[in-house]
């Protein structure tokens, strides 16, 4: 049997529309899928003179919070346009003629998609855990992300207060979907590592300019073994110390097991190397991976609610029990090894 033909993007957004609003060379053939990259929303784009890497998002016309995400959009363009300007291995982005920011809105009425291009990166997508010489590079990097621009003091992030476990435990679920048992048996876990998160959160700590998902999906490695930073769409304000903790755990594999200590330990080096701000971990470093964990949970929560026939919704799109153990498993390690991790990161 052949293989499927390669999706070739949205009815209504064609390359000859991408290219035009963008002020790119002549296409050559349709927008074609990405594989791996958010797939439905990453295409590629080839033309006479050069290959583009094209982002779609998709506009909920009917959601309030839109107009909230189009402001920490905004938000993140600072950050990724300073990472650009400094010279930092970045996806260069590709400014629409005579826009203001670097994305344009094509189409018409509901069928309409705000669209982002960047030159293309030559390199390969890799997985976690990452081997020990990248992670230093990793580190490195982070490092540099974090000395881009002066700090701040305002949060931009919400925790998940521990009142709010047992009200979302309560929603209604699918018949037969275990994620809410899964949940329920977890709460005095939840509980607790939101009432740390919280008082993490009460510490009068400076604030950096961070990537917030500086891990190996978001990295493309050149032939020459520099990776290359994409992505930039969660970049927003965050404790340096969280962001270094979250970003070595997560490239040393904690997600699917215990971390490899080398890996944590080459991040470490690398950040500090490279002058990181974040000069000393302690215990409260390690809210940020509990929070980035937390919420995940808080949407499993709210999806596994909203897919249940308790309230007229289909059936199918919720993320699953395995997404929830997951995140629970990330929970339970940090909550019982972080004191033996910190040690990792002097």
């Amino acid at each position: 049997m052949p293989p499927p033909a390669p999706r070739t993007g949205p009815a209504s957004l064609t390359a000859a529309k991408v290219a035009s609003a963008f002020a790119l060379p002549e296409p050559v053939g349709p927008l074609q899928e990405v594989p791996g990259r958010e797939a439905r929303h990453t295409w590629r784009l080839d033309t006479i003179d050069g290959r583009y890497f094209v982002k779609v998002y998709d506009r909920p016309w009917d959601m309030p919070a839109w107009s909230g995400w189009i402001r920490a959009l905004q938000g993140s363009w600072e950050i990724e346009s300073a990472a650009a300007a400094a010279g930092l291995p970045v996806a260069r982005p590709v400014h629409p003629p005579g826009a203001v920011w670097p994305w344009v809105d094509l189409g018409f009425g509901r069928d309409q998609f705000t669209v982002r291009v960047h030159e293309w990166v030559a390199g390969v997508q890799r997985t976690d855990p990452v081997p020990p010489s990248l992670a230093y590079g990793i580190g490195e990097l982070l490092a540099r992300i974090h000395r881009l621009l002066p700090p701040l003091r305002r949060w931009r992030r919400r925790p998940v207060w521990p009142g709010d476990w047992s009200t979302g435990v309560a929603l209604p679920r699918q018949e037969g979907d275990l994620s809410m048992k899964f949940l329920g048996d977890a709460l005095p876990l939840l509980e607790a590592s939101s009432a740390f998160c919280a008082r993490a959160l009460a510490e009068d700590t400076p604030l950096v300019r961070s990537h917030r998902d500086l891990h190996a999906h978001n990295m493309l490695v050149r032939r020459d073994g520099t990776p290359v930073v994409i992505d930039w769409d969660a970049a927003s304000t965050q404790r340096a110390d969280w962001e270094l903790v979250e970003t070595a755990l997560e490239v040393a594999g904690y997600l699917t097991g215990p971390p490899d200590r080398e890996i944590v330990e080459a991040v470490a080096a690398g950040y500090r190397a490279a002058g990181g701000p974040a000069w000393k971990i302690t215990a409260t470093s390690f809210a940020g991976v509990l929070i980035c964990a937390q919420n995940w949970l808080q949407a499993s929560l709210y999806d596994i609610a909203w897919h249940s026939p308790a309230v007229g919704s289909p059936a199918g799109g919720s993320v699953g029990t395995p997404v929830v153990i997951q995140a629970l498993g990330a929970v339970e390690q940090v909550m019982v090894a972080a004191d033996a991790w910190m040690s990792w990161f002097q």
